[in-house]
């Protein structure tokens, strides 16, 4: 039985976050919504981090690069943009693209030389 309560946790959470969401987006303002955005986008980034470097011990500069990347484009898109497109455009979009693009680009070499170096061994 503790099983099966341990299986329920989860998506009771999730739940419970969709449900605080709603109640969020109708009750605040919307200055006060995108600070609380960024709070949620910064715990996922620590909590990420703390699992990265405090439990698994590995050091990595990916997590604060490809926010740092996503930031710059969002920020460029934003003022390069603004007024020329519609409303319903978005420019997390062109960040998470162009994030997405530059790990590609970064993992393909990696993943030709692995199988190169796998070749000759």
């Amino acid at each position: 039985m503790k099983g099966f309560r341990n299986h329920l946790i989860f998506p009771a959470l999730i739940i419970c976050g969709i449900g605080l969401v709603a109640v969020a987006q109708g009750t605040l303002d919307e200055y006060i919504l995108s600070i609380v955005n960024f709070v949620g986008i910064y715990v996922i980034l620590a909590v990420s981090l703390n699992i990265t470097n405090g439990f698994a011990g590995l050091f990595s500069l990916g997590h604060p690069g490809f926010m740092a990347i996503g930031g710059y484009v969002l920020g460029l898109s934003e003022v390069l943009f603004v007024g020329l497109l519609p409303p319903i455009y978005s420019a997390y979009r062109d960040a998470f693209v162009f994030a997405t693009l530059i790990l590609i680009l970064l993992i393909l070499p990696n993943g030709i030389l692995g199988k190169k170096m796998e070749e000759r061994a």
